[in-house]
């Protein structure tokens, strides 16, 4: 599987969760009413929703940040940015034992903020996972669960690997650098700060490649959080 279709199918996963937790809360909050002070979770989903849409009509983000490259689609991305990689992809890949991948794992141990748990095996099998290609480790994720937005199930998945691209379908507003933990990286933020049913993404250069953060449902202080931890263990 490839790491496109792999971030693809966990975040479908994700989200199909998220998207039955809320109808159950949906339908509570129908019966126990909401206070006229807050916002009732459907008006915030719909808020939402005029939000996405007017991100939508804004020009997408195609280009480079911090040497790492982001399009909507592989087609817009440079060949000579793809060139390493799809050389590396040409003799076909596998799924290997984590600790073979060693080599592009965490120089330091990695501390999770509290509340957060290995998740359960399901897209690879096995969580940690680790894909090589032509002999070579390509890629080593580590895929969380914990308890995100209106209390709804949140899932975080942390990425090393040699890839210095992505595809990513994003508004050039949303894409920004910042620095967190003392590093350098690249962030995707919500359409919210809430991330209510909503993607944040956190890319950190690295020697070899890249390491990022893709969550869904999760706050963007909350996401914050998790790449600080992520910047400690990298540094």
């Amino acid at each position: 599987m490839t790491t496109r279709k792999l971030g693809a199918t966990l975040l479908l996963v994700a989200a199909l969760a998220t998207v039955g937790f809320l109808a159950g809360r949906l339908l509570l909050s129908d019966d126990e009413g909401t206070e006229a002070q807050q916002p009732s979770v459907i008006d915030r989903l719909d808020a939402l929703k005029t939000r996405e849409a007017q991100q939508k009509a804004e020009p997408r983000f195609v280009g480079e940040r911090l040497g790492i490259y982001i399009a909507p689609s592989l087609e817009e991305i440079p060949a000579e940015v793809r060139a390493e990689d799809d050389q590396l992809t040409a003799a076909g890949c596998a799924v290997i034992p984590a600790e073979q991948a060693s080599a592009i794992d965490f120089p330091r141990p990695l501390g999770m903020p509290p509340g957060y748990a290995l998740a359960e095996p399901d897209v690879e099998g096995s969580n940690p996972w680790a894909h090589a290609c032509s002999g070579r480790p390509r890629l080593l994720g580590w895929r969380y669960s914990t308890t995100g937005a209106e209390g709804i199930p949140a899932n975080v998945t942390i990425v090393r690997s040699l890839i210095r691209y992505d595809t990513q379908d994003v508004a050039t507003s949303q894409v920004s650098t910042r620095v967190i933990g003392g590093r350098e990286a690249v962030v995707i933020r919500p359409a919210s700060p809430d991330g209510l049913a909503q993607r944040v993404l956190v890319y950190f250069p690295e020697p070899f490649g890249t390491t990022s953060i893709h969550t869904f449902n999760l706050s963007e202080a909350e996401v914050l959080k998790v790449a600080e931890a992520v910047a400690e263990a990298t540094r």
